[in-house]
């Protein structure tokens, strides 16, 4: 009877260290293939690739077509049906500082508000019949005149329509290139922004709006609203344009 049982127990240590051992082999794939991958992660600090979503909306606005991968749309635009093509008089988008890569529902932390807010810059493209540019009342002698000094190359101007202190209108005037940014103060609550209105396309705008804290930057980031927005933008037929900054 003992030898009988010594004679079990040989057998079943040698099946449990065969299961052992196919465990540790197991793992150790596992691992293998783990640092295998991690040798292929591409570079964080690399320049991001272009973003390609196949799940785009059509959208069709003073006869212009705009095809967007629904990860940039705002809420209200996510539910959008392809047909028939939508032909509203705008479409809201918004993307993540500072490379404009797309907000997905992952990123929680841009809905919980406060500083996550900051690093977001919300853009729009607006119909606009017969749009010719900012408002030229900017930038005439007898408004910049009440402009109160200068701060990084740009005249501080008081806001002409609000009744609060909390506004100011930032100018700069190079040659043909005019910038009007309408700004809440510094230390204004909840958070201060800045926003402008471009042309964009024949009786198109492009409205975009970000934190102040990002205004030492705002000409990149305007160059690259603009690349990103005309990226959008489906060929169609032949059209002269008087306005055309997606050329």
């Amino acid at each position: 009877m003992k030898a009988f049982l010594r004679t079990a127990l040989v057998v079943a240590g040698r099946a449990w260290n065969m299961k052992a051992f196919a465990r540790a082999v197991l793992v150790a794939a596992v691992l293998g293939l783990a640092a295998a991958a991690g040798a292929l992660v591409v570079d964080a600090t690399a320049a991001p690739a272009p973003f390609v979503d196949p799940d785009a909306a059509e959208f069709t606005i003073m006869g212009h077509r705009f095809r967007i991968p629904k990860v940039y749309l705002s809420e209200s635009h996510k539910v959008v049906e392809r047909t028939p093509e939508y032909k509203g008089d705008s479409v809201l988008m918004k993307a993540a500082l500072p490379d404009l890569v797309p907000i997905t529902e992952r990123d929680t932390r841009y809905d919980k508000g406060g500083n996550a807010l900051r690093e977001v810059v919300r853009f729009e493209i607006l119909a606009a019949p017969g749009y010719a540019g900012p408002n030229k009342a900017f930038f005439r002698d007898e408004y910049l005149r009440k402009c109160v000094g200068r701060r990084d190359g740009y005249l501080v101007c008081p806001h002409p329509t609000s009744v609060l202190d909390i506004y100011e209108v930032l100018v700069r005037v190079e040659g043909k290139r005019r910038l009007a940014f309408d700004c809440t103060k510094e230390g204004a609550r909840p958070s201060p922004h800045c926003r402008i209105t471009l042309p964009l396309l024949d009786d198109i705008e492009l409205y975009i709006s970000f934190s102040r804290k990002h205004f030492d930057d705002a000409d990149r980031l305007l160059a690259r609203v603009y690349d990103l927005v005309c990226s959008f933008l489906v060929a169609g037929p032949a059209r002269k344009l008087t306005v055309n900054h997606c050329d």
